[in-house]
């Protein structure tokens, strides 16, 4: 029985570290994004990627004072976005009007739109 807690634990535990950001807008669809992971211990993480789907998701790896930057490749003239993720599901969508990325989830992501 003691096994069986272990793995239970450890599997929750890896479950708990894993984090999705979802990028859910037609504006995003054969774009270039460039998302930078910048850790608490000074560790930078780029990655690229080209979005084919209105729906389009990229799994990453949560730490403690994680922040994340967000930003086109193609379209220079729109702000990156800097977001520390509030939960392991993280939605992104793009305001044309403001011409800005914006988030939907927890109160400090809506709040933080504004």
């Amino acid at each position: 029985m003691g096994f069986f807690t272990f793995l239970f634990v450890f599997v929750s535990a890896e479950a708990q570290n894993k984090g999705i950001i979802n990028f859910q807008s037609s504006n995003f669809v054969n774009h270039s994004l460039e998302i930078s992971f910048y850790t608490s211990d000074g560790k930078i993480t780029n990655d690229t990627i080209t979005v084919k789907t209105i729906k389009h998701s990229v799994r990453y790896k949560m730490s403690k004072g994680l922040l994340i930057r967000v930003s086109f490749i193609d379209k220079t003239e729109i702000n990156p976005r800097y977001f520390m993720p509030s939960s392991p599901i993280t939605t992104i969508g793009y305001n044309t009007s403001k011409k800005a990325f914006e988030m939907t989830g927890g109160n400090a992501d809506r709040q933080s739109n504004q």
